[in-house]
């Protein structure tokens, strides 16, 4: 029974292994992925084009004009939005796993998905509609560039009456995030650091994060998506200063931690 039980932790941590990637390998390998599909001509959605404007129905904010560089960042955020999650994709399988683990600490060869805020034990796929693979691309950057936030957001998230879903919020907040930048209230931001692709990561965790905090205030909330939206209006309307704000006290919190050599514990 020794040896069975060891052996299935042996099998589980060589799955964890395998299955492991990073935001870092994440990005990269998903961008080339939608590249090459619109390169053989396979891409059957509908065009982004490089010059902006507002999606049918969305205000339009004026902005400051974005660099081609920035331009091509937007477009393959949103053609990442539109690729919907392939389960023959080791990339698509290596990332999902990679955020169930990071959050739950659980054996990812039998993940329950609503452990994370999913709404199926047994599968995901219908909570990314909206958001495609980018979805959990951004929970990915969450768990892997702001480990202590995300810790603080995920014990709000499990602590009655506060208690939320984070992976379905955060899908949730990914598509805010897209319409923030379609809007471009994100122009700003981007042109201050010089990336659309940190400004639009920044601002999904931005929003996340706002959200806890507004639900923890109000001691919980039913209408979880109306406020969702209220902290994406939010953020969107002072992404230049709340968007620096939270990043730069996540990587404040980061560096203390690391000065004082203390060891991250499991989420």
């Amino acid at each position: 029974a020794r040896q069975a039980a060891a052996g299935h932790g042996v099998a589980a941590a060589v799955a964890r292994a395998e299955l492991s990637i990073t935001f870092r390998e994440a990005l990269p390998a998903l961008r080339a992925e939608v590249a090459a599909a619109e390169e053989a001509g396979d891409w059957r959605l509908p065009d982004v084009p490089l010059e902006l404007g507002a999606a049918p129905g969305w205000f339009c904010f004026p902005g400051p004009s974005i660099t081609p560089a920035m331009q091509k960042e937007r477009r393959a955020i949103h053609r990442i939005a539109q690729t919907a999650y392939d389960d023959s994709n080791a990339i698509h399988r290596r990332v999902m796993s990679a955020v169930y683990t990071k959050l739950s600490g659980g054996d990812v060869t039998a993940p329950d998905w609503t452990e994370i805020g999913f709404q199926n034990p047994h599968q995901f796929q219908t909570d990314l509609r909206g958001g495609g693979m980018l979805g959990p691309l951004c929970l990915l950057y969450f768990v892997d560039r702001h480990p202590r936030l995300l810790r603080s957001v995920w014990i709000r998230a499990k602590d009655d009456p506060a208690a939320f879903p984070l992976a379905a919020i955060g899908i949730g907040a990914t598509v805010r995030s897209l319409r923030a930048m379609d809007d471009k209230a994100l122009h700003k931001l981007a042109l201050a650091g010089g990336s659309m692709t940190d400004a639009f990561f920044g601002t999904f965790i931005t929003i996340v994060s706002h959200f806890s905090s507004l639900l923890v205030r109000m001691g919980g909330t039913d209408a979880k998506t109306a406020l969702l939206r209220q902290a994406a209006d939010q953020v969107s309307d002072q992404a230049t200063t709340m968007v620096p704000h939270c990043i730069n006290a996540s990587q404040k919190r980061e560096a203390e931690a690391a000065s004082s050599g203390a060891a991250m514990t499991e989420l």
